[in-house]
């Protein structure tokens, strides 16, 4: 099997960079549409997606820490949607951020808190959250403690799936809507793929826009970029380094040459954050520790 063909291979529906360029893309609204509103169990009138999130497709072998799909609907709901595909440990913490971004960025001086929209984050997760509780989709909302029946503030929402759970649920659905798509999106069994395919043919359309996507060609021209990609990183390293080296000996002393190396690359590690690369990439070709990537602000 030829290198593009594994890499092919490999890629599947819920891979997060694979998951946001099919269903962000133009004309594949509908996918989200149909998914989201039996999700959340509304009818979705109007959806747009925002486009700061828009996703460089060169990306799609060099991983960011967060690729996610934000999106409008109805004018009055922000859903924020990302794939997990590693248990991290700090899913509630992290899904708590990304809520309270949203919302704190919602509103401008002056602005009525009226305008506020409900956020809803949903997490689809390829790990087992709670192995203590049945059911693979978790609704999160604020309610009284002795008044468990009112709900206290509705403007955020979190849901949480868990698709080992899904795999290996008692019973199968194939007419539920939202069993549909999770078997799409989790994209494990291809037998069940195949029937859900036949019983919607929304899903049917967006398995044909993801072979497109992952298709050899794509693959080859991806591979082809990224290794362009992680040359240019190197050179430009090689390049801060050596001046770093320079601005070292200008200072005439030991300590000045180690700072201005210092300096050096800690420049091009805030260059490849910028530029979206993986913090574990940035470690490897600056020998910084994850701790002193995480302290350069960009």
């Amino acid at each position: 099997m030829s290198k593009e063909a594994q890499i092919n291979k490999e890629l599947k529906v819920k891979n997060d960079i694979v998951f946001k360029e099919l269903f962000s893309k133009e004309g594949n609204q509908e996918f989200l549409i149909d998914f989201l509103s039996n999700l959340l169990k509304i009818k979705i009138n109007r959806i747009e997606i925002y486009k700061e999130n828009e996703l460089k497709k060169h990306n799609i072998y060099e991983k960011s820490e967060r690729i996610d799909l934000r999106v409008n609907i109805n004018e009055d709901k922000i859903i924020d949607i990302e794939i997990q595909l590693k248990d991290n440990k700090n899913i509630i913490e992290r899904t708590t951020k990304y809520a309270s971004d949203i919302m704190s960025k919602q509103l401008k001086r002056g602005d009525d808190y009226k305008k506020i929209k409900q956020v809803i984050v949903i997490t689809i997760a390829d790990y087992i959250i709670w192995p203590e509780y049945k059911g693979y989709i978790h609704k999160s909302m604020m309610v009284l403690e002795d008044h468990r029946d009112y709900e206290l503030n509705e403007y955020i929402r979190y849901y949480y799936i868990e698709l080992p759970k899904f795999r290996i649920r008692e019973e199968k659905n194939y007419e539920d809507k939202v069993e549909q798509w999770l078997t799409f999106i989790d994209d494990e069994n291809k037998e069940e793929v195949e029937k859900v395919m036949k019983k919607n043919e929304l899903i049917k359309k967006a398995k044909v826009e993801f072979k497109y996507y992952t298709g050899d060609e794509e693959v080859q021209r991806m591979r082809e970029i990224e290794e362009r990609n992680y040359r240019d990183k190197i050179s430009e390293l090689a390049y801060e380094r050596d001046e770093g080296k320079k601005e070292g000996k200008k200072e005439g002393k030991k300590e000045g040459k180690i700072i201005g190396m210092e300096l050096g690359i800690k420049k091009v590690a805030k260059t490849m954050l910028k530029n979206g690369v993986n913090i574990n990439m940035i470690c490897k070709y600056t020998n910084l520790s994850k701790e002193e990537v995480s302290k350069i602000k960009i």
